[in-house]
């Protein structure tokens, strides 16, 4: 913590207080544990905001403020020495005074409190136990994840009922796809779409003809895509999707998804169907997690191998040990607008958090353009064997996404960070509001994604980040506050305004998503390589994990951020 962030954190001080006693208008009497043992202090009424922490306590969040006589009260001068609050021991106090200290907005304060407290447990006594990772249960999970039911989704910030074309089906990774507003994006994806030729109205001098638009040897020159089962009063023959050449070849959706549905059913994979942009696209999402028989043929392949980073033996030890932690899979795309190939890549959803994350170098994925002779002779059983290879792909990119957690982040390195992420589109740059007389600035409005990825960095226990232990204050924290600031879209504020943040588009979501995979993956590998190359290894163990966090603390460079200015330098706001 540098200077001024020393200074702003002073400036509240968090008591947890037996007792609250105002004796007048002006004067409050906490009761609390002191270093000094049980003790009272005076402090000034209107620098106290209470609320309830428990049965017994309640937490009261002291603040500077000035006195009517013109001096200024300052809680570390009273809260010192012997009168300083007790060192918190419980894991949910712990958060609390990490939340005050990192500046968090009372409205996130309460909402954390607001949460049901859980049970401490010895985390080596579960099954599901990784030394490697530190991974909450399954059941710990479970109980900070909303009821997400088949028949309604958290549609930004409330629970909102699934549209009729979902009944009876599920919906992709537990609803988190069609989070964020994107409920309202999609559409029936079970419909045959009429591919016509372009007309134009012209006037051939026997009056205003409907005309096709034709090549040089009279062949139709371009088409029109249309999903006829959207057609109504005001476009009668269908919802316009597209216009494309005449050497596109349409692969309307049933014809793909069916046979794909049903390969999904006879391999023991969950599937789900997802259409948008009134059909114009749609997906496939493919579960392998509770796969058995691909999941154990991926992981005989990982037997057979090293991984990018770590040995044959920890990579399948790696691998493992994420068993609850996510569910994964893949995407198949269409579309039927012109716009997009017939492909498909990795997908992952972590579970503690609902987080959806993408993969987009899984190798053995397919992707065929739009042309005629190539979809129509899809080898669909040989496209089934190929997720294996691609399931042990996927793997092994889960275990190095967890790896980030290697990788400590300061305060100036998560800076640095949001630069790049600035400079990658990933987020908008504040915006500074002048006085037009004065050209001072009065105002500065950040982006939603801006406070809600610095929010998550504050605050790692908030639902759309839920990182704890050794996983807060690294690469893999930082991960976590950009994919579910996407995913989830939560509500943030600033010093006056509550933003909800406008909604991604389901093929934005993924492209951004892709990118957010790149650059963490990149700076990972920057990290990872230069340690390994440091510790004179070809593949790292899994023993090694304290090695690695120390080299990379001791040689922040090897992160490749040097060069990168601060966020807060180059637009001259405090950030974190």
């Amino acid at each position: 913590m540098n200077e001024n962030e020393a200074n702003e954190a002073s400036k509240r001080m968090p008591v947890f207080a037996t007792r609250v006693e105002h004796k007048n208008d002006l004067v409050t009497e906490l009761h609390y544990e002191a270093m000094a043992g049980a003790i009272s202090v005076l402090v000034p009424r209107e620098a106290v905001e209470t609320m309830k922490y428990d049965t017994s306590t309640k937490l009261c969040l002291v603040s500077e403020l000035t006195v009517p006589s013109g001096g200024v009260f300052r809680p570390e001068f009273v809260f010192k020495d012997d009168k300083m609050p007790m060192e918190p021991t419980s894991q949910r106090r712990i958060e609390v005074v990490d939340m005050v200290e990192q500046g968090a907005d009372v409205k996130n304060i309460k909402a954390y409190l607001n949460q049901p407290e859980e049970t401490e447990a010895d985390p080596t006594q579960d099954e599901e136990y990784s030394s490697l990772f530190m991974p909450p249960t399954l059941e710990e999970a479970q109980t900070t994840l909303p009821n997400q039911m088949v028949d309604v989704v958290m549609d930004g910030d409330q629970y909102v009922e699934l549209p009729e074309w979902f009944d009876g089906g599920e919906v992709a990774w537990d609803g988190a796809l069609i989070a964020g507003g994107r409920v309202s994006k999609t559409a029936p994806w079970d419909f045959t779409p009429s591919f016509l030729p372009n007309h134009v109205v012209v006037d051939t001098g026997e009056g205003p003809q409907a005309v096709r638009v034709n090549k040089k040897d009279g062949r139709a020159g371009s088409w029109t895509v249309l999903n006829p089962a959207l057609a109504s009063e005001q476009r009668p023959a269908g919802a316009l999707l597209g216009s494309v050449s005449d050497r596109y070849f349409t692969l309307g959706h049933p014809v793909w998804v069916k046979p794909m549905l049903k390969y999904a059913e006879m391999s023991g994979i969950k599937s789900a169907v997802t259409s948008w942009n009134e059909g114009a696209k749609c997906r496939v999402d493919l579960d392998v997690t509770q796969a058995s028989q691909l999941r154990k043929s991926a992981a005989d392949k990982l037997r057979q191998r090293d991984g990018k980073y770590l040995d044959t033996d920890s990579l399948s030890e790696a691998a493992q040990s994420l068993d609850g932690l996510y569910k994964f899979g893949f995407t198949i795309n269409n579309s039927l607008d012109g716009r997009g190939s017939f492909g498909a890549y990795g997908s992952a959803l972590r579970t503690y958090c609902m987080n959806l994350a993408v993969a987009g170098g899984i190798e053995t994925a397919i992707k065929m353009r739009h042309t005629r002779g190539v979809m129509e002779n899809v080898d669909w059983d040989e496209f089934g064997l190929n997720l294996v290879n691609a399931t042990a792909e996927l793997n092994e990119w889960l275990v190095n996404t967890e790896l980030m957690s290697w990788i400590p982040m300061d305060l100036q390195l998560m800076d640095k960070l949001l630069t790049v992420m600035e400079e990658q589109n990933l987020m908008t740059a504040p915006r500074m509001v002048k006085n037009k007389e004065t050209g001072l600035i009065t105002q500065i409005n950040r982006s939603h994604m801006d406070l809600a990825v610095t929010q998550g960095w504050k605050e790692p226990t908030l639902s759309y980040v839920a990182v704890q232990g050794d996983q807060q204050k690294t690469l893999y924290h930082a991960l976590q506050c950009m994919t579910g600031a996407m995913t989830h879209k939560p509500t943030v504020y600033d010093d006056k305004r509550e933003l909800k943040g406008s909604t991604l588009g389901i093929d934005t979501l993924d492209n951004r998503l892709k990118k957010v995979n790149q650059v963490f993956t990149s700076v990972a590998d920057q990290a990872l390589g230069a340690a390994k190359e440091a510790m004179g290894k070809d593949h790292l163990s899994l023993s090694d994990v304290e090695e690695v966090k120390g080299f990379v603390s001791e040689h922040k460079s090897v992160l490749g951020l040097d060069d990168v200015p601060q966020y807060s330098e180059k637009h001259e706001i405090a950030v974190l």
